[in-house]
């Protein structure tokens, strides 16, 4: 499970991520709004932690903007207040959950396993489309013409943040950092090997689509007037 943790205070940010890391997830950290709600439209995340107190932008109003932009991924508030209505309205905001602080490891990690079987339990499988490319995250699939391909572990995670931002060049250490992540046994060449490979893919499936590079930036996903996908041969 690939988690994004919003909390601006070091300390509580650094140790959280460290025990759910020690639980095997794979954790993204952000220290403000602003970022965290940058980070949240990827759409590469299966789950968010977010502190109701936040510099940039509150956990309350990142919450809302996301979910108006369509994510919908469950959310676990933090917060140090008490009052009811408070907690009222972080839950009228979008938040699934919240969680007090202080708060002992147990009860978090409790609370993300309620989310996630909640998640598995109610939500249909997403799709997401541009032009006549069809793509299934939680099958590693994606479809054009008829014809079905299966993608790996990176693959899916790369056309996810493609598709869930049309239009828009995505910078390459944006793409690392958010699917290898910053601690990642791996250096930048796996964004631009990976690339290549999903452009092979397209073009396999004559994909109306085009993953253009944006030189010393990065990539850029758009639909095309003629189906016949990214040219097999373009390296990054």
């Amino acid at each position: 499970m690939h988690i994004l943790l919003v909390e601006d205070d070091e300390d509580i940010r650094e140790a959280t991520a460290w025990l759910l890391r020690k639980q095997k997830y794979t954790v993204d950290v952000s220290d403000n709004g602003t970022d965290g709600l940058e980070r949240l439209l990827s759409g590469i995340y299966d789950l968010a932690v977010i502190d109701w107190m936040l510099p940039g932008k509150d956990g309350i109003s990142l919450i809302r903007e996301a979910r108006r932009a369509g994510i919908g991924i469950p959310a676990l508030l933090l917060t140090a207040k008490t009052a009811v209505r408070d907690r009222v309205d972080g839950l009228d905001a979008g938040a699934d959950d919240y969680l007090m602080k202080p708060f002992a490891s147990e009860e978090l990690f409790a609370r993300i396993r309620a989310l996630s079987r909640r998640k598995a339990d109610t939500s249909p499988c997403d799709v997401l489309t541009l032009g006549n490319l069809l793509h299934r995250p939680a099958e590693s699939e994606m479809e054009a013409n008829g014809r079905h391909v299966r993608l790996t572990q990176k693959e899916n995670q790369l056309l996810e943040m493609f598709l869930r931002n049309p239009n828009r060049v995505l910078p390459k250490e944006l793409l690392f950092d958010r699917v290898w992540g910053v601690e990642a046994d791996a250096d930048m060449n796996s964004v631009e090997i990976y690339v290549h490979y999903l452009r092979k893919k397209l073009a396999g499936l004559h994909a109306n689509v085009n993953l253009s590079t944006t030189r010393g930036i990065g990539y850029k996903l758009e639909k095309t007037a003629v189906g016949h996908g990214t040219p097999s041969s373009d390296w990054a």
